[in-house]
């Protein structure tokens, strides 16, 4: 799968979208730190991320999936 980017705060973010054990998961790097992002069953949502602000997290899980899902 191709890499795209989304666009939140002004600073672009280089996602890396992927497939694991029949699951889309998606990458990218945030304040220096790779996140992972994966479906809850309720959306999109950072996984194991850590001191990284929860509201710039949910901003970059939307655009993820306005692009994506």
């Amino acid at each position: 799968m191709d890499y795209f980017e989304v666009k939140v705060r002004d600073v672009n973010f280089l996602v890396e979208p992927y497939i694991e054990n029949d699951n889309l998961l998606f990458t990218t790097k945030v304040n220096g730190q790779e996140v992972l992002f994966g479906g809850t069953g309720e959306g999109l949502a950072a996984i194991d991320a850590t001191n990284i602000d929860e509201t710039l997290l949910e901003e970059i899980a939307a655009e993820i999936e306005s692009h994506f899902m």
